[in-house]
């Protein structure tokens, strides 16, 4: 096999979760009496929540940790099984794990709320390790935690991973490792953002990307 492990984005690629989060980001913007910007939501969906609100709100700095604690007050009761798994991953899941491809999932999402969801819709069994941010900013970037994944999994040659996501932060955090990435068109990101970042393949749907293994 081409690789032995593979790291897989949990929004928009897993789960198509864009329903809980922009409604938490409304939830948490209407608190603060500050209006959704009008920009495309996709934009919302993938980013760590402060850089969101900083990069494509522009609220003031110092009002982010209250946009995030609000966001996280809908999103933890509410949002967080707002989201339903793609069609064609669970299979795509069932045929690597069969082949002995090590799983994992690499997300900007909170560690917690990474393992509600896979819980919550029987996805659990399928990864090695499941890393997420930290809900306290210990850390928090892709490559992080692509880093994190790994080491809880025991994977010691990143040449023989494949890092899967649906934007251009999961491609460079791929690179910035040394690591092949996997670039597809069912989740929120486009083609043009794959190739501008050097994805290693760009793929359409889930059972390509067992060919890649």
């Amino acid at each position: 096999m081409r690789y032995d492990a593979v790291l897989f984005d949990m929004d928009g690629t897993v789960m198509e979760t864009a329903p809980g989060v922009i409604n938490g980001f409304k939830y948490a913007l209407d608190k603060l009496n500050i209006p959704f910007p009008d920009v495309q939501e996709r934009l919302f969906l993938g980013p760590p929540l402060d850089y969101s609100f900083r990069e494509f709100v522009h609220i003031p700095e110092e009002l982010i940790p209250e946009a995030v604690r609000q966001y996280r007050v809908y999103y933890n009761d509410i949002g967080i099984l707002e989201c339903e798994v793609y069609d064609g991953v669970r299979e795509l899941l069932e045929l690597l794990n069969a082949r002995g491809v090590k799983c994992f999932v690499a997300s900007s999402k909170p560690e917690p709320f990474v393992n509600r969801i896979l819980r919550s819709f029987g996805l659990d069994g399928f990864f090695a390790f499941a890393a997420g941010s930290d809900i306290g900013g210990k850390w928090g970037t892709k490559e992080e935690v692509i880093l994190r994944a790994l080491r809880h999994g025991g994977v010691a040659d990143a040449s023989r991973c494949l890092m899967v996501g649906d934007r251009y932060y999961d491609i460079d955090g791929a690179n910035a490792l040394g690591i092949d990435s996997c670039g597809i068109l069912w989740g929120y990101g486009v083609r043009e953002e794959f190739e501008k970042s050097g994805a290693t393949y760009i793929v359409e749907k889930p059972k390509e990307i067992a060919d890649l293994i």
